[in-house]
This record gives C-alpha cells, structure tokens and sequence, in this order.
C-alpha cells in the first residue's frame, strides 16, 4: 500500500533511528513496543495496524479473536473522503476488540448467517465497538489491515488506509499522478536528492515481462530544487517550484529512471 500510494518508506527492525533522524509517520506492523508510546508523547505521530495490542496504553482491550468474518460499518464518511460512497467494508481475521464508543468512525459488524439464501444476514446485527481507536497523533486500526489487503486488494482497504494516513500525515514528502504501479524512492546523497522511478507493470508473480511504457510522469518532491537531470532517457526536465514542492515531468517511462535533484543554491 505504500508503494502504491507513493509514499516513501524506511524499513527498520529495531528502535536505533529514535532521536537520530526525523521522521514523518511511524507505522508498526504486527508489534508496537513501549518506546513508541513515549515517542508519541514527545509529539511524534505513530500508526498502528495489528491486532496484537500495542505495548502502551491506547485502549482496553475486551478480547481478541483470531477469526471474525464480518464487516466495518462506515458511520462518519467526512472522515474517510475515499469510502464516501461505502457503508459496509469486509473483515476477515484477527480483530482485537476495544470498549464501545458511541462517537466511533468505523464499527464492528459482527459474524452473521450466511445461508441458507433466504436467510442470509437476517441476524446481522450493529455495534459500537470501534474499527480505529485515535488518541491525538496516535491511531490503532485493531485488525490486520495490511494483510487483508495483500490477500485480496480490495479498493476500500486502500483507501481506508489512505485517509488514515493523509490524517497523521497531511503533507507528503512526495505527490505524483503516476500509476500506482509506478514505485517511487526518494533519497539524499550528499546535498543531491535522488528520485527513482521503477515501472512494475511488466511484474506478474515469479515472471517479468516487458512492461507498459507510461507517459507524462508529473512528480512534485517537497523541498526548494533548482534544476534536474535524469539519467536514462528523460534528459534535464524542467523544475518548477508550487509552494514548499517543486515539480518536474518525465515524458515517458519505461522500465526504470534515476533523476537528480540539485537544491537551489
């Protein structure tokens, strides 16, 4: 998801970078220890997407199944601009069960009858019990949102995390109108940022074959560049600054592109 959302990510399995570089957004997969807690305190913005509960106090936890298919009912839509026109959302696997919250966003629909057909859902039932627990710059979806969306690639997965995500992080290091098959990397060296732009539509499984070739690349990378060169195919794309962005276009994409950017001096 966050390679299709052209988020630029570090991946880290231990707690060294605390205190050493700045970071945009923390998000912890399967664990979240305590020292993300006090990271959180000190201003940090942390999301957690497990159903195993966070080593720090976010919420009560009543229970933890490891098996609930139901559904998340969509109840303030103005906070998921993206699930605007869904209610009802699947889920299936483990989801850790919170206290109820009357003023909840997204609620556990829980397991009901799904057959025989004319008797499908007549015992579905509402809850209160919350999909997404927030505490100011700390949010815990209590289920395995990122596996759920591994396994089936449903769009309101994808755009429940990208509303989650936009809420912590509203301004992005990076904003693109390219395909989501289109990953981005964004890197310094030195005083030169390093843009990469690898095209995986030819990826298919354990297969690669000639990808599609995508065109008109328009990329804005926060920060103040004077000038950018890449270093396939692109040539020396012009650079122009909207605000705290600046923002070059690659003509034509086609397997993969490196382009440098020069701060302005």
């Amino acid at each position: 998801m966050l390679s299709e959302e052209h988020i630029p990510f570090a991946v880290s399995d231990n707690l060294e970078w605390m205190g050493k570089r700045a970071v945009d957004l923390v998000i912890a997969a399967d664990w979240a220890p305590a020292e993300l807690g006090d990271y959180a305190a000190r201003g940090g913005k942390v999301l957690v997407v497990s159903s195993r509960a966070p080593w720090f106090a976010v919420a009560r936890v009543a229970k933890t199944e490891s098996d609930v298919p139901g559904y998340l009912r969509v109840r303030d839509h103005a906070a998921f601009p993206s699930l605007k026109d869904t209610d009802l959302r699947l889920l299936n696997g483990a989801f850790a069960e919170t206290e109820p919250q009357a003023d909840a966003a997204l609620t556990l629909v829980p397991p009901s009858m799904i057959g025989p057909p004319e008797l499908v859902h007549i015992d579905q039932k509402d809850t209160s019990v919350p999909g997404i627990v927030t505490r100011g710059n700390l949010t815990w979806v209590p289920w395995d949102l990122g596996a759920l969306y591994y396994r089936l690639g449903l769009d309101a997965h994808a755009g429940l995390f990208r509303d989650v995500v936009d809420r912590l992080m509203p301004v992005r290091q990076l904003k693109t109108n390219a395909h989501p098959l289109v990953e981005i990397s964004v890197m310094t060296q030195g005083p030169r940022t390093l843009v990469h732009l690898i095209n995986l539509s030819g990826h298919a499984d354990t297969a690669y074959h000639e990808p599609v070739t995508m065109r008109d690349i328009r990329v804005m990378v926060d920060g103040a560049f004077g000038s950018a060169r890449a270093l396939r195919e692109a040539g020396a794309p012009a650079v122009r600054r909207k605000g705290r962005y600046s923002e070059f276009v690659i003509p034509e994409l086609r397997d993969y592109e490196a382009v440098v950017l020069d701060a302005v001096r």
